[in-house]
């Protein structure tokens, strides 16, 4: 639902967007001319300054998107655009932002400013649209041009309740690092759309392409490796948790015998070695997942660090510009947080599929006592149990448990069965409803 709602509005972009016009744009279309007016909306920012609005309500909408402007524009560069993004079931904001200009109209915001602002100064603004659109309870998608499309990623990883996506036009690093616009990029986790203008087609470069991407297959076998391992771990400590709560059950259960003879040391070594045995494979298992999660970061900032190095001498040679360069590095910021959720897939996967197993190896196990085919129910009589010379083993090739056991049990008479812990008083008493 999140990337349709980006990949729709990100479509409209082709019929939707405007040039910078040398002079007041003119709607000379009938359709265009027909296009309804948004409603004014006063926002105050952090600051006290007033940011004016227009808001475009669609009936039913899917999401509510915030339309940011481009430098030296205005909210009007979005006047043809929001009403059809109406039509797509879409409500939307538009502002005036303090650092603007008259491109399109007349910015009503950047109007009460006596000076010269700074594209950064632009955030209270968007935070203040933000703030008003968290209340009308939709989900949100930041949309922004030029400055404000970098300034978009700091705004989401900063408050990110309601945003369900981004779609960026031109982003770069415009403010000198302040703020990162790469390093917040990393911290966003929702579906982002990133385009740049046919003049910006120049920096596209197969190269660095194949660079950022080279960690792919890296990860990949990383994370192959580590979830073969993890499964095979959890289900050797699925198999040996069970030892461990066969060990506690037999001895909550026979406490009193096991103090009756002095077994308390026997049997605490005996949990001891089940307990180690199942925290050696824990320790196993986090150890694998740690090293399949550090071979796939090294791989990352490997393909990042030759990124920055090959782009860095383009550059510098001037076959590309810093803006190209920054989009390249925020591309591989954007995959940072899929990364880390798909080694947690895995890792859950493994777990899920090791408890699966051994889950069914239990519901599947046949009996190795069975009825004989046409047996009839065996009557209750009221008669005599007796055991005569009897003898059993867990296992065919496992120690006898018991063996030559014989006695008499009459109606009305009790037997007490008497034994150190491990010498087959359970086993006795289990055997009586088994046959």
């Amino acid at each position: 639902m999140r990337l349709t709602h980006a990949i729709v509005a990100g479509a409209l972009i082709a019929g939707g967007c405007n040039a910078a016009p040398k002079s007041q744009p003119e709607c000379k279309d009938s359709a265009c001319a027909a296009l309804p007016a948004g409603k004014p909306v006063l926002l105050t920012a952090s600051d006290g300054v007033k940011v004016y609005g227009s808001f475009y309500a669609a009936a039913k909408p899917k999401a509510l998107i915030l339309l940011f402007h481009q430098a030296g524009s205005s909210k009007d560069e979005y006047a043809t655009i929001a009403p059809r993004l109406v039509e797509a079931g879409y409500s939307a904001l538009a502002i005036d932002q303090r650092a603007g200009g008259g491109l399109y109209g007349v910015n009503e915001t950047a109007r009460t400013f006596g000076r010269e602002v700074r594209y950064r100064e632009a955030r209270p603004d968007m935070q203040a649209a933000l703030d008003w659109a968290q209340q009308q309870k939709l989900p949100i998608i930041l949309w922004g041009s030029s400055y404000s499309s970098s300034l978009i990623f700091p705004l989401a990883a900063g408050d990110s309740q309601g945003i369900v996506a981004l779609l960026s036009f031109s982003p770069g690093e415009y403010f000198d690092g302040d703020p990162p616009i790469a390093a917040a990029a990393s911290k966003v986790s929702v579906p982002v759309f990133i385009a740049s203008t046919k003049s910006e087609a120049s920096d596209a470069d197969p190269i660095m392409a194949a660079i950022g991407l080279s960690f792919v297959p890296v990860a990949a076998v990383s994370l192959a490796r580590m979830g073969f391992l993890l499964r095979v771990t959890w289900l050797r400590v699925q198999q040996l948790m069970s030892i461990l709560t066969l060990t506690m059950e037999e001895n909550l259960q026979g406490i009193r015998v096991v103090r009756a003879f002095a077994g308390r040391a026997f049997e605490m070594a005996k949990f001891d070695t089940a307990s180690q045995a199942v925290l050696g494979f824990q320790y196993k298992r986090i150890t694998l997942r740690f090293r399949g999660v550090a071979g796939m970061q090294i791989s990352y900032y490997a393909a990042l660090g030759a990124l920055l190095w090959y782009g860095g001498g383009r550059v510098l040679s001037g076959r590309m510009t810093v803006g190209g360069l920054t989009s390249f590095v925020v591309y591989m910021s954007l995959l940072q947080a899929p990364i880390r959720q798909i080694a947690m897939i895995f890792n859950s996967s493994a777990r899920a599929t090791s408890s699966g197993a051994r889950l069914f190896e239990v519901l599947d196990l046949e009996p190795e006592i069975a009825d004989a085919p046409g047996a009839k129910p065996l009557a209750a009589p009221a008669g005599v149990l007796r055991f005569e010379d009897v003898g059993f083993r867990y296992h065919p090739a496992a120690k006898p448990v018991l063996s030559g056991v014989s006695f008499e049990v009459r109606p009305g008479r009790t037997l007490g069965i008497v034994g150190p812990p491990g010498s087959g008083k359970s086993t006795l008493a289990n055997l009586i409803p088994r046959f």
